[in-house]
């Protein structure tokens, strides 16, 4: 007679590093490099970087977005000076990191994340997380962080650097994260969506998106990932692809109708410069137009393997 035993055993835990640093901060230039070595030596360890206001207002990327990092860097009660490192939600010194980093590569997790992210436009992101639970557990919840980063900007700053690397750029959730409840039993999971707008300063092909989920009564990761790219950021507005698609009137006021309609599922209509304006499900024979504005856009019609794009004109 033969037995089966299912083992729900825990996973390694990632490892994350948020960096606390200032772009006018002379001890932050001086410290950067050694930082940067030490985390070569850890490549699974992931990194972000926050720019407080503090001890320079006038920091270039603290000035982009200082309520978002400064309300992190209060999260953990170190706003005042730079720079500072956290490992796994845990205050360190630059001395102690390679040891600190050493004793993280041991712990393991009840819970598994999978984070992706898909350009639906030149500027628009989903992103999307999952957490499974993949062994027994007794936490009910929990807080999550998610946030947009790019990694590398090149930009010379206050102090001399003139490459930066892993830079905040804007929170998903909330700055000092979401109250989310965690899978119960093992083998569950729970997904959230989150979508954002790509700012004109930032490279699009250099974003990505960093989840921290950490234990509520002492901040201390649970686990930590990096984003993966399930499309690529695209370069240009679609032209029009399909002879067979008949749309009318053209130029189209507060509807435009589908002879095709059947066909397809989801409209969405985009600027010229690739924006995501509006997206719907398609139930009908037209789509509604009223709520955009006089001028030439992009439609795209999908449903299974079908998908088309038009150039069209409103004009109400």
């Amino acid at each position: 007679m033969a037995f089966s035993i299912t083992v729900n055993a825990q996973i390694p835990k990632t490892t994350i590093v948020e960096h606390f640093t200032n772009s006018n901060c002379g001890v932050c230039a001086y410290n950067n490099p050694f930082i940067a070595d030490t985390l070569g030596n850890f490549p699974d360890v992931l990194r972000i970087a926050f720019y407080p206001s503090s001890p320079y207002a006038n920091c270039f990327f603290s000035m982009q977005n200082p309520i978002e990092n400064d309300a992190r860097t209060n999260f953990y009660g170190v706003y005042g000076g730079t720079p500072k490192l956290l490992v796994n939600g845990e205050l360190t010194t630059l001395a102690n990191l390679d040891s600190k980093l050493q004793t993280a590569a041991q712990d393991t997790t009840s819970y598994k994340l999978r984070l992706t992210q898909e350009f639906i436009a030149m500027d628009s992101v989903e992103v999307r997380l999952m957490i499974k639970k993949v062994a027994p557990d007794f936490l009910v919840d929990a807080l999550l962080f998610i946030g947009a980063a790019e990694d590398t900007v090149f930009q010379t700053t206050g102090n001399g650097e003139s490459v930066h690397r892993d830079v905040f750029r804007k929170a998903l959730t909330n700055s000092v994260g979401d109250n989310i409840l965690l899978p119960v039993n093992v083998n569950d999971s729970v997904v959230f969506n989150f979508p954002y707008k790509v700012d004109t300063a930032w490279n699009a092909n250099r974003m990505n998106s960093i989840a921290i989920l950490q234990n509520i009564s002492d901040k201390k990761l649970i686990n930590a990932t990096i984003s993966t790219n399930i499309s690529p950021v695209p370069n240009s507005v679609p032209s029009y692809t399909s002879t067979k698609l008949q749309l009318y009137p053209l130029p189209a006021s507060d509807k435009i109708f589908i002879k095709e309609w059947l066909q397809f599922s989801q409209a969405q209509i985009f600027s010229m410069q690739g924006s995501l304006l509006s997206t719907e499900q398609v139930k009908g024979q037209y789509i509604d137009l009223s709520s955009i504005s006089d001028g030439t856009y992009i439609l795209k019609l999908s449903g299974g393997r079908n998908v088309v794009n038009a150039r069209i004109v409103v004009k109400h």
